[in-house]
């Protein structure tokens, strides 16, 4: 089977290949409407409809770990995040046993993908996260500021780089990802985290625009439609 990447809307992506499905930052309910965040768009899964072997988020934020969607909407093997994420499952009762910390600096093999975990500088122990198979690796920037820290990722030499532009909240401007983008001279780069909230959004034909002319790609993905790694990659 060739490895797909699928994007989920906000920060939910799906990768998957022929021996691991790994889902970051699943946010399915509408938990964050008590904090004033009410879904544009209804969940693009429905409950229990989703499964996958390993589950993954890179901070304590409810649109990055949802206690409800982590219960009811996804089926689950094992969970690696970030100790406080570790800690708030815990609490919530979840079986320690399928529960297993990720800070940055760690690396782990799930499957045939090799994840790491680097700097994202939101929470005090958030992450991103550098995924790769088959050759390609794949950046996954998680909810982050501009910071000096961030350039030392392209001494990981990402082939492709899925970063947040929504400017908001703690993260970086569309404007500061395009410059992120060039630092890190990837060949594709894809935005995210601007869909989901009114009070939280950015249009993505900014980020995107930006690119004409550039020898890096860039493609506003299609939220629930599966991506063949070597096409978005390569752009063939």
């Amino acid at each position: 089977m060739a490895v797909t990447v699928t994007w989920y809307g906000q920060a939910i992506f799906l990768l998957k290949s022929s021996s691991a499905s790994i889902l970051i930052d699943p946010y399915f309910s509408n938990a964050c409407a008590a904090e004033g965040f009410i879904r544009l768009y209804a969940p693009p899964v429905r409950k229990g409809e989703l499964s996958v072997d390993y589950l993954m988020s890179t901070h304590d934020h409810s649109d990055h770990l949802d206690i409800d969607t982590v219960r009811d909407y996804v089926r689950w093997g094992n969970f690696y995040g970030p100790s406080s994420c570790v800690d708030h499952l815990k609490r919530e009762n979840f079986a320690a046993e399928k529960i297993h910390e990720f800070n940055r600096g760690q690396k782990i093999s799930l499957g045939d993908f090799s994840i790491s975990a680097v700097h994202a500088e939101h929470t005090d122990d958030s992450i991103g996260i550098m995924a790769e198979i088959g050759g390609k690796r794949l950046y996954f920037s998680g909810d982050t500021l501009m910071n000096p820290k961030l350039f030392d990722i392209k001494e990981k030499e990402p082939d492709a780089a899925f970063i947040c532009i929504n400017g908001k909240f703690g993260n970086m401007t569309w404007q500061e990802a395009v410059i992120y983008a060039h630092a890190l001279k990837v060949k594709a780069a894809f935005p995210f985290h601007y869909d989901l909230f009114a009070v939280n959004s950015e249009n993505p034909a900014f980020f995107a625009g930006a690119f004409q002319g550039s020898p890096i790609k860039c493609r506003i993905l299609e939220m629930g439609k599966s991506y063949n790694l070597d096409e978005l990659v390569d752009h063939k």
